[in-house]
């Protein structure tokens, strides 16, 4: 085994979240721990000691709890490279050496429900971490229920298809591991640990951990994860109504489309052009706005489903949508709606509101 670092921090956005990537390093290192020190040092840095089996030189594993406190600032360490959103990840574990600091791996942990607004919400960070090429994985509870008024057990509720998978292509384009990785929630009922039980990947993502701490190539564990997230997506397609969005067989054949390096919106133009359309709750809607998605619906194509609020208008059909959102908007600039003609697709996305009713 190889490896590149004996000193690494991990920062965190509380000393929680530091604590549960250490247990998650722990468990990584099991085979390989002969022991494990600490915590010593500074309470509020606290150190912790792993003697690697062969290893003359021990592991130290330090915590930098909350983020943009310290000297060293992992956060704008991230933005120079390309990460420009503010968001930050709960967990970043880094490589450190006598004169830099390297980013290994950013961790996301979430027990909520990943379904609704909370299910996209962080795409943000692995949109970040991608940009700057950083390995994210979003560590996400599944299994548990939603409750009613009287706390009674609803069904259990996953994500729209549409958001692990986004994770896949995002990390096939960006060529960096951005990975949801399903464990399950600790109200899972035994009929949810059979139901899921080809999607949780805990032992994947301790091979992960594993193999980023040694050094070692992510390849085959990258592989195996994004098998996992298909399946998902292929069981939350599978409750779908199949003229509203894609099939669990279609899934598979677009994600076997971006991995051939094509994308998917040639996947969805050529194989299933879903008739788009978005309603809408808000009250506060103008009327243009009203009509200009009216438009939107008598030429684009819904993005993997009718009524996510993305949509994608085909080359061929940007003429004649451009022509129509001139005849609704009269002093749009020129040179806009030259770019609004040109023949490539385009891909619309419909920011309405917030939730609850956004």
């Amino acid at each position: 085994m190889s490896h590149k670092y004996n000193c690494f921090h991990i920062h965190g956005d509380n000393i929680v979240e530091c604590d549960r990537t250490l247990r998650l390093v722990e468990l990584a290192l099991a085979d390989q721990l002969s022991s494990v020190a600490g915590p010593s040092g500074s309470p509020v840095c606290p150190s912790f000691t792993f003697q690697i089996r062969g290893k003359n030189k021990p592991w130290q594993f330090t915590f930098f709890p909350g983020f943009g406190r310290w000297k060293e600032d992992i956060l704008q360490l991230v933005r120079s490279r390309g990460g420009n959103l503010r968001e930050a990840a709960d967990s970043i574990i880094t490589g450190v050496t006598s004169d830099r600091e390297e980013p290994l791996l950013a961790i996301e942990y979430c027990g909520a429900l990943p379904a609704g607004n909370q299910a996209w919400q962080r795409n943000g960070r692995a949109y970040s971490f991608g940009c700057a090429r950083i390995p994210y994985v979003y560590v996400a509870e599944i299994g548990g229920y939603e409750l009613d008024l009287q706390r009674t057990r609803k069904a259990p509720r996953l994500p729209n298809p549409a958001v692990p998978f986004s994770y896949l292509s995002y990390s096939l384009s960006q060529e960096t591991p951005v990975i949801p990785v399903f464990i399950a929630s600790p109200g899972t009922g035994q009929e949810s640990r059979r139901d899921y039980a080809e999607i949780f990947a805990d032992s994947e993502l301790i091979r992960l951990v594993r193999a980023v701490l040694f050094n070692e190539p992510v390849c085959d564990v990258v592989k195996a994860l994004n098998k996992k997230v298909v399946a998902l997506v292929g069981l939350r397609a599978s409750l779908c109504r199949p003229e509203r969005s894609l099939s669990p067989e279609e899934w598979v054949e677009a994600y076997q489309t971006i991995e051939g390096k094509a994308t998917l919106v040639e996947y969805l133009l050529k194989a299933k052009p879903l008739a788009w359309s978005k309603k809408t709750s808000i009250k506060s809607l103008t009327p243009s706005a009203k009509q200009l998605m009216k438009i939107a619906s008598r030429h684009a194509i819904g993005m993997t489903s009718r009524d996510l609020p993305i949509c994608v208008v085909s080359g061929d059909k940007r003429s004649e949508f451009s022509e129509d959102v001139k005849g609704l908007y009269k002093k749009l600039p020129e040179q806009f709606m030259e770019w609004l003609a040109r023949p490539v697709p385009l891909t619309i996305c419909w920011v309405l509101g917030f939730k609850p009713r956004g």
